[in-house]
């Protein structure tokens, strides 16, 4: 409810159609909006972390674990190499 009305605070001179709208579908939208986001680093940094870890590996620096975190969480993740 904050954002909301945070956001519609910013938005004064929109129409009073378009801030009803934007009202009524703030939460739904935000929501959609948060998990697109998500969805995009996941697929971005695993990519990433992927591609470095070729790289170690190409260059037999065979790490036990890389740790990984973003700007977007302060999220540690600790990649384990798998022995086979």
């Amino acid at each position: 409810p904050a954002e909301r009305t945070l956001f519609l605070r910013d938005h004064t001179s929109w129409t009073k159609r378009k801030r009803a709208f934007a009202e009524r579908h703030f939460t739904a939208i935000a929501k959609e909006a948060q998990k697109w986001v998500d969805d995009c680093c996941l697929f971005l940094f695993d990519y990433l972390v992927r591609k470095f870890w070729e790289k170690v590996v190409k260059e037999k620096m065979y790490e036990e674990e890389i740790w990984v975190t973003s700007l977007f969480t302060m999220n540690l993740n600790v990649i384990h190499r798998l022995v086979r």
